[in-house]
């Protein structure tokens, strides 16, 4: 079947069914066959979709800042149906799944819907992370939620070495978007989305007391005076002076901190270093 009679047989079916549809048209994968799927392999990719869908989907009616999602039972499964979608069609063109949403929302005003909206910002990210030069405008436009589901959806392309053809298409207004995704497209995006990561570095200085400290691996706790409690390894350059060190006097240390945040990741970590200490005598 040639690519156009395939976007022939969606498009028509949207029109038939009179809603905006997504195809997606999975080819070229292990356990992918004219008319058949591995069953494991289906499941996994509609699955890793669907999250990444979803996430997309929250963005969309909560705002790209809305962290973990803590709504009334009313408010949550009104949500739920709207970022939610069914498989209506399949077709052996390789395997061809058909989708539309479950339920979706008008804006009287620009005559969007929010499935229409949801399928603009899948296809506006497919396009960013593929591209070095927009990678910056992504942290901007969508959570961590988003770019962590979008990360998993790129490894299971990855991992069962499928290509996708992506497309959405509204009858309504005879337009559509397209997108193919392959391993070597997707392991590139993932490239491009590991450069998304930053650390920062601190240095914090306090006084307090050695409660664990453990010469083979240089790993210590230091509990400050005000109560705070630092982990984290000597510095080589001052290791060997563990052996040295007790746990009754006071010391004042400083640590060097690094800050890490990963992409697809709300919150950050911390790595901390003791780069120096002396002992206070009183």
């Amino acid at each position: 079947m040639t690519q156009e009679r395939k976007d022939v047989f969606y498009q028509e079916y949207a029109r038939q069914i009179k809603s905006e549809a997504i195809n997606l048209h999975l080819q070229n994968g292990k356990g992918v066959g004219f008319g058949r799927i591995n069953t494991r392999l289906l499941g996994d990719t509609l699955v890793k979709f669907d999250e990444f869908y979803r996430e997309v989907a929250y963005d969309s009616i909560l705002g790209n800042h809305r962290g973990e999602i803590k709504l009334p039972k009313k408010e949550k499964d009104k949500l739920i149906r709207l970022a939610a979608t069914e498989i209506v069609a399949s077709k052996a063109a390789s395997y061809s799944i058909i989708m539309r949403p479950f339920a979706a929302d008008y804006n009287l005003f620009d005559s969007v819907s929010s499935f229409e909206k949801v399928a603009s910002q899948i296809f506006n990210l497919i396009s960013e992370v593929s591209d070095i030069d927009l990678l910056p405008n992504i942290y901007h436009d969508y959570s961590d939620f988003v770019i962590k589901s979008y990360q998993i959806f790129l490894e299971q392309i990855v991992n069962d070495e499928i290509t996708i053809d992506l497309k959405w298409f509204s009858p309504q207004k005879n337009e559509g978007y397209s997108k193919q995704l392959n391993p070597y497209s997707a392991n590139q995006s993932l490239i491009n989305l590991a450069k998304l990561g930053s650390e920062t570095f601190d240095k914090i200085i306090v006084r307090g007391k050695f409660t664990a400290i453990n010469c083979k691996t240089a790993y210590f706790t230091f509990n400050s005076n005000d109560d705070e409690t630092y982990q984290g390894y000597f510095d080589k350059l001052i290791r060997e002076s563990a052996y040295t060190l007790n746990f009754q006097e006071l010391y004042e240390v400083t640590i060097e901190r690094k800050t890490i945040k990963e992409p697809g990741r709300y919150e950050t970590r911390n790595e901390d270093t003791l780069i120096a200490l002396y002992r206070i005598t009183l």
